[in-house]
């Protein structure tokens, strides 16, 4: 089976969820904490110093909650699971069924694919030095590129994992 227009859906739905909360919720903790903003690429005042968490741990905490998420709707029957065979799902066939493991693999997946280009894309635009209003809008647009990457990753393999039992099997006896 392929993907069908309920899972395309799912997927949609929950990309934009993650585009919101990874660019408003990191966004507004920098600026409620007052966060220097960064005055240089590399270095002790370096950006690159903000894109890692920003894509790493932020994809990390995304698949955390959006997988238990996705998983708990698919065995309440809220969302299709979806039968995906491994040879449909190219390079995601490696993405490990483990949480934890996922987790960390998205994360360090997040940080391969964004933090290089958010590296060029900085460099190419020459914003550097960054005062904290355009530090603020860095951080509001490079947090809605890791939700609208990154929640595809999540969800499509949520949502071909095993269901399950929703909770423990009780013993008797």
């Amino acid at each position: 089976m392929s993907i069908g227009p309920e899972h395309r859906q799912a997927v949609r739905n929950e990309t934009l969820v993650s585009i919101a909360i990874n660019s408003l919720v990191p966004a507004g903790i920098i600026w409620s904490l007052g966060v220097s903003p960064p005055q240089m690429l590399f270095g002790a005042d370096g950006i690159i110093g903000s894109m890692i968490p920003a894509a790493g741990l932020a994809t990390l905490i995304m698949t955390l909650v959006l997988t238990m998420i996705v998983r708990a709707r698919v065995r309440k029957g809220a969302l299709p699971a979806l039968d995906w065979p491994a040879e449909e799902r190219g390079a995601m066939r490696l993405i490990p069924r483990s949480l934890p493991l996922r987790a960390l693999a998205l994360g360090a997946l997040a940080i391969v694919l964004l933090v290089p280009g958010g590296l060029a894309v900085v460099a190419a635009l020459d914003v550097l030095p960054l005062t904290r209003l355009g530090f603020l809008i860095f951080n509001l647009i490079y947090g809605a590129v890791v939700g609208l990457v990154m929640a595809r990753f999540v969800v499509l393999p949520a949502l071909a994992d095993p269901a399950g039992p929703v909770s423990a099997p009780r013993r008797t006896g």
